[in-house]
């Protein structure tokens, strides 16, 4: 496994009663095995199987924010955004004869398909009770 990333954190406050951390990672991961259940497309010939990661997401963005602007208005807001995981992108078939129908064609490397990107936003009002 091979993995570099650069990661920048900004955390403070913007008013009195505002404050918020905003966070960006950019990295790349590269390996040649997807885990302990996986299987290389040719099961004879496992080599070339270097890529990217299974996990391997090059942009992510972390926003949190909280605001206690009363008593019982106290406000949370958390924005995740993500670029997408790779895949695999396979024939179906198991042409080499191992038994595993996870062939790729030739010129096709480990991962090299992009899956959809991931956004969240969540929002929370809170009041906090003391005993």
């Amino acid at each position: 496994m091979e993995s570099n990333s650069l990661e920048v954190t900004v955390r403070g406050t913007l008013a009195p009663r505002v404050s918020g951390l905003a966070q960006y990672a950019f990295g790349k991961t590269l390996t040649d095995t997807g885990g302990a259940d996986w299987f290389p497309a040719d099961s004879f010939h496992p080599e070339g199987e270097w890529g990217r990661a299974d996990t391997d997401r090059r942009h992510q963005f972390n926003l949190l924010g909280t605001a206690a602007l009363h008593r019982w208005v106290n406000l949370g807001a958390s924005v995740a955004l993500q670029s997408g995981i790779p895949f695999n992108i396979t024939t179906g078939r198991g042409d080499n004869r191992d038994g595993l129908a996870s062939d790729r064609l030739a010129s096709v490397s480990r991962n090299t398909g992009y899956g959809p990107g991931y956004a969240s936003v969540d929002l929370r009002w809170f009041r906090k009770f003391e005993l």
